[in-house]
């Protein structure tokens, strides 16, 4: 990696731009790194463009040090992106692929910070993907913090779909409390200032927990599922979380939902989301355990293909892998 202070864009351990390219079947393991520069960074691609696809990677993380001073002098929010597999995503596929940790993954960063992918975008997709790393972040200076967008799979999600994702590990666990969206799957789902994309997530699973609790500009917006939700489509996701104690904030399955009318915003579409300890909400049903899940999803969700017919944890979901 990068390790000079002269702000390089597009740094990935493999490739750092993919335009229009296969990057596929790819291990790479962290056992000592630092970036102390840069932006759009990723642990096997930098930024995916013109179609270009990631698959079949697997990031194994064996070493708790910090990616450091991502997104210092990048232009832009959605180009501040860290995330394990690939930095951004703005039209390209990233699919099948894993990360696996043991340690916690501090990530000094600017904006979107996410297990997976940092910031999607346009016509960004993920799918069949998993991450168990524990994913937490810290501002570059004290008047960054709002902008902290951390997610388990995705940290900015402005355009594109997240489908049949699991993520397992903590989100923000150990890292600066005061980042502003932090959510399950992704921090942040907003379309790209005036361009009315698509914003999807559905089939995908969230077990764990998510931290966060006040900023220089206000309460944090924390979800299982999302932390800071504009808009999009939701459908037949599940959320396990939970909170260690003293910490009370998180039981929704959605942070927030804003009411602002900006950039051509519409309520969230949701149908088919369940969530086990968690609060009523219009979005979420609540279900006591897996057995209750099981029970009310038979009938619309695809225990064929997608879901598996268990009542264990980390075996609900089907690998694609």
């Amino acid at each position: 990696y990068n390790t000079a202070q002269n702000s390089l864009g597009n740094v990935g351990a493999v490739v750092g731009e993919n335009k229009g390219g296969l990057v596929n079947n790819v291990n790479v393991e962290f056992n000592a790194y630092k970036v102390m520069d840069g932006y759009c960074m990723g642990g096997v691609v930098g930024t995916i463009n013109d179609n270009g696809v990631v698959s079949n990677c697997v990031v194994t993380v064996n070493a708790e040090k910090a990616w450091d001073r991502i997104g210092t002098h990048a232009t832009g929010q959605a180009r501040s992106s860290f995330g394990l597999i690939v930095g951004f995503c703005e039209k390209g596929t990233v699919e099948y692929c894993k990360v696996n940790s043991t340690v916690n993954i501090p990530i000094i960063a600017n904006e979107g910070t996410g297990g997976i992918i940092g910031t999607m975008q346009l016509t960004a997709m993920v799918r069949y993907c998993t991450s168990n790393a524990n994913v937490c972040w810290q501002p570059i200076t004290y008047t960054q913090e709002a902008r902290g967008r951390v997610g388990g799979i995705v940290g900015q999600l402005f355009g594109g779909t997240v489908m049949e994702c699991t993520a397992t590990g903590t989100v923000n666990k150990g890292g600066n409390q005061s980042a502003m969206c932090v959510g399950g799957i992704a921090g942040w789902v907003q379309h790209w200032r005036s361009q009315v994309e698509n914003c999807i997530i559905r089939d995908c699973y969230y077990d764990n927990y998510v931290e966060g609790t006040q900023s220089l500009f206000g309460a944090s917006k924390i979800g299982g599922l999302v932390g800071d939700v504009w808009w999009g489509e939701y459908h037949n996701n599940y959320v396990h979380t939970w909170l260690p104690s003293g910490l009370t904030e998180v039981k929704h399955g959605f942070g927030i939902i804003e009411t602002e009318q900006l950039y051509y915003q519409y309520p969230p579409v949701c149908s088919g989301n369940y969530i086990v300890n968690g609060n009523a909400s219009p979005q979420f049903t609540v279900v006591a355990d897996f057995a209750a899940l099981k029970a009310a999803t038979a009938a619309i969700w695809d225990y064929t293909t997608v879901w598996n017919d268990s009542t264990t944890p980390f075996t609900l979901r089907k690998a694609k892998y």
